[in-house]
């Protein structure tokens, strides 16, 4: 299911899934702002929606896009769940048979979970958030506030430096002129 998706959204400049999970993020905006870590704005799920009707999808349910002939399904994570965030509900709810449509950070925080629980090397995690960062930028000041409270803080104060810069160097040459995704009309 993965490399569907990764082969039918591979030249849309503002989608990256993930090389190793289930995982699909959406480029939002180079301006960060304190909810970009925990859920897709309306525009990105617009996005997104308007996107895979075109390509046998249907919208089935407002966090949920099925493939209406392999089956597929493609889920947004709720915006919080009985004072958990969004994060801990994609820890929980992570499944190898849907895909998940997230943030960003929330993909970055997914990979760096993963690396501390051993189930990534480090040089696939950094490999794979460099990548994505070439798709769209990643709130890692966010991400380093948040860190502070979780499992892969250390990893990711290592190469979180190494991440600010290469992001930086991105940013000024590749997004200059990219501004927030809307829909079409």
């Amino acid at each position: 299911m993965r490399e569907y998706y990764a082969q039918l959204l591979k030249n849309d400049e503002n989608i990256y899934v993930s090389n190793f999970y289930n995982l699909i993020s959406l480029y939002d905006s180079n301006v960060y702002h304190f909810n970009d870590l925990d859920f897709l704005s309306r525009s990105q799920r617009e996005y997104l929606v308007k996107k895979l009707t075109k390509e046998s999808h249907k919208q089935v349910r407002g966090k949920l896009i099925k493939h209406l002939d392999l089956g597929y399904e493609i889920c947004f994570l709720p915006m919080s769940k009985m004072g958990k965030n969004s994060f801990d509900v994609l820890i929980e709810g992570y499944d190898e048979k849907k895909m998940f449509a997230i943030t960003p950070g929330q993909h970055c925080a997914f990979l760096l979970y993963e690396l501390a629980n051993e189930k990534r090397s480090y040089l696939e995690v950094i490999q794979e958030i460099r990548q994505m960062i070439k798709t769209h930028p990643v709130h890692l000041e966010g991400l380093a506030r948040r860190s502070e409270l979780e499992k892969y803080q250390y990893e990711f104060q290592k190469m979180y430096p190494d991440l600010k810069k290469w992001q930086d160097d991105i940013v000024k040459t590749h997004f200059k002129t990219k501004y927030s995704i809307y829909p079409d009309d």
